[in-house]
C-alpha cells in the first residue's frame, strides 16, 4: 500500500475546536455537534500536559451539566457525570436527525438531549480534576459555574458530589463493585465505554444478562483512583474518610472477582439464579486497567507478575495488529457475525494508547513505543485519525472503510469508523509531543526485549514539526 503523508494532530484538533464546544466530539456523520462526557474526559486526560485551557474548559462543561436530580428517562441521578449531550444549534441535518431520535428514547426534545447512562463518566471526572489540581493548583476548585437547574456552585462541589455518587453506588452493590443498570428501558444496556450488546460474551456466544447489575473491570479501576483522588483533592472534605475506606474494600473486591489465574475477566453479571458470573472471554479492558492505582498497593513482584501476565497476552498474535490492539481475543472472533464494534474485528486508536500509557506507567516503556508506533502508523496508513479499524482475523486492516475486503464477513462493514475522531486525535498528538521531548528511554528489560522479538516491527512515519511544538490556540488557519 502506497504511504500517504501522516496526517496533522494539531491541525485536526483545531478543527475539532471550531465549535461552540470545548471539542466537538468527531467531524463524521455520527457524533458531529455531539459533546460526550467519556470522550471529552480522555480528551482532557492525553492532552493534560499540555493543553491546560483546553482541559479546563471540559472540566468546567462537564460539572455544568451535572446530574442535580433523579429523572428515570433521562437516568439522570444527583452528582452523575452526563453521557451525551446535544442541541440543535450545534447539528448539521444529520445531527438533528440524531438528536430526534434519541430525544424520543431518551427523554429530551426537538432542539436539546442531555442522556446520563454512563457509569465510568462520573468517577473519570473526578480522576480528571484531581489530576489538573495535581499538576497546576486547585484553584480550579473555586471557580464558579452555573449547574443545570441554573444555580451558582464550584467545581470543588461538582467533585465532591461526583465522589459521593460513587461511594454511594458501591456501598448499594451487593457484590461491593460499580455496577450499573439501565432504569429506562429503552437506554444504554452496557454503560461503559464498550458500550456495545455484544462487547463481552461467553463461550457459546450469549451476551451478558443486562435484566440485573453489570459490572465492568475498567470502571472498577476508574472508580478506585476517583475516591483516592477525591481524598487528596478535597482532604477536610466530610467525606473524605469514608471514600478511603470504599475505596479499600472496592481493592479487595476486584481481586476477588476479576483475577483468573493468567488474565482479567472482562465482566461480571448475574445468571438465572441471581448469582454472580464472570465473562471470562479475554478483552483489551485489562490493558488500561493496569495503570489503575490498584496495583500499587501491591508489591513490586505482585505488579510485575500481573503487568506480565496482561502484556504476554496483549502483545501476542491473539491481539496485536498492525494498527494496536483488538478490542476481544481473535480466538472469539466467530462468536458474532453481526457489527461488533468492540469485538475481534474492531481495533480502537484510544484503547491501544491507552494501555501504552499503562505499560510507560508499569516500566515496559519499549512496549509502549510498539504500540505507539502502530497508532501513528496506522493514522499515516489512512491518511486521518480514525476512530477503529477494522482488522480480519488474518490481520488484513482496511485503512478505507469505502473499499472492500478480500474476505468479507456478511455485516461487519456497516458500521463505518468516524473519519476525525477526538480521542483519536489527542491520542496522536500526545504520541508526537512526548517524542518531541527526546527523553532517553531507560535500557530495555529480558521481559521487554523477549516480547519484540517475537513480534513484527511497525515503524512510525516521520512526525511533523507542528504537531511536536505547537500549541493549538498559536496555529494559523490552514486551507
Amino acid at each position: 500500500m502506497a504511504k500517504i503523508k501522516p496526517p496533522s494532530a494539531i491541525h485536526d484538533l483545531q478543527r475539532l475546536r471550531q465549535s461552540p464546544l470545548p471539542i466537538n466530539t468527531s467531524l463524521g456523520p455520527f457524533f458531529n455537534g455531539a459533546f460526550f462526557g467519556r470522550d471529552s474526559i480522555k480528551v482532557g486526560f492525553h492532552l493534560l500536559d499540555t493543553e491546560p485551557e483546553l482541559v479546563e474548559e471540559i472540566i468546567c462543561l462537564l460539572a455544568s451539566l451535572q446530574g442535580q436530580e433523579t429523572n428515570s428517562l433521562s437516568e439522570e441521578e444527583k452528582g452523575r457525570i452526563f453521557h451525551e449531550s446535544r442541541k440543535a444549534e450545534w447539528a448539521d441535518e444529520k445531527g438533528l436527525e440524531i438528536l430526534r431520535t434519541l430525544s424520543q428514547m431518551w427523554g429530551g426534545s426537538e432542539t436539546e438531549l442531555l442522556y446520563y447512562g454512563a457509569c465510568d463518566t462520573t468517577p473519570d471526572f473526578v480522576r480528571l480534576v484531581g489530576a489538573y489540581c495535581q499538576k497546576y493548583n486547585s484553584l480550579l476548585l473555586d471557580k464558579n459555574i452555573i449547574d443545570n437547574q441554573g444555580n451558582t456552585t464550584t467545581i470543588r462541589a461538582s467533585v465532591a458530589l461526583a465522589a459521593n455518587w460513587v461511594m454511594e453506588h458501591l456501598d448499594s452493590s451487593e457484590i461491593g463493585l460499580l455496577e450499573f443498570q439501565r432504569s429506562n428501558p429503552q437506554g444504554l444496556e452496557l454503560q461503559s465505554w464498550k458500550d456495545s450488546r455484544s462487547a463481552y460474551l461467553y463461550h457459546d456466544g450469549s451476551r451478558l444478562n443486562f435484566s440485573s447489575p453489570v459490572a465492568v473491570l475498567g470502571v472498577q479501576g476508574s472508580a478506585y483512583d476517583s475516591l483516592l483522588a477525591a481524598l487528596h483533592t478535597l482532604p477536610t472534605h466530610p467525606n473524605a474518610f469514608r471514600w478511603l475506606a470504599t475505596a479499600n474494600e472496592l481493592s479487595r473486591n476486584i481481586w476477588g472477582y476479576f483475577w483468573l489465574g493468567d488474565f482479567f475477566a472482562g465482566a461480571i453479571d448475574r445468571n438465572a439464579d441471581g448469582n454472580p458470573r464472570r465473562s471470562e472471554i479475554k478483552v483489551s479492558d485489562a490493558g488500561p486497567f493496569l495503570a489503575s492505582g490498584l496495583l500499587s498497593t501491591l508489591s513490586d513482584k505482585e505488579i510485575n507478575y500481573f503487568v506480565e501476565k496482561v502484556a504476554t497476552v496483549l502483545m501476542s498474535e491473539e491481539f496485536l495488529t498492525d494498527v494496536g490492539i483488538r478490542c476481544r481475543s481473535v480466538k472469539n472472533a466467530n462468536l458474532t457475525t453481526e457489527p461488533d464494534y468492540h469485538g475481534s474485528w474492531a481495533v480502537w486508536v484510544k484503547e491501544t494508547y491507552d494501555t501504552a500509557v499503562a505499560f510507560h506507567e508499569r516500566g515496559l516503556p519499549h512496549l509502549a513505543l510498539a504500540l505507539e508506533n502502530r497508532i501513528l502508523h496506522g493514522a499515516a496508513q489512512a491518511g486521518c485519525h480514525r476512530e477503529l479499524f477494522w482488522v480480519s482475523p488474518e490481520g488484513q486492516v482496511l485503512y478505507n472503510p469505502d473499499q472492500e475486503p478480500d474476505d468479507k464477513i456478511p455485516g461487519i462493514y456497516s458500521r463505518k469508523p468516524e473519519p476525525t475522531q477526538a480521542w483519536s486525535v489527542s491520542s496522536v498528538l500526545a504520541i508526537k509531543r512526548r517524542r518531541g521531548e527526546n527523553s532517553p528511554l531507560p535500557p530495555m528489560t529480558d521481559f521487554e526485549e523477549k516480547i519484540l522479538a517475537a513480534i513484527p516491527n511497525i515503524e512510525a512515519p516521520q512526525q511533523t514539526l507542528e504537531d511536536v511544538s505547537s500549541p493549538f490556540y498559536l496555529l494559523e488557519e490552514r486551507t
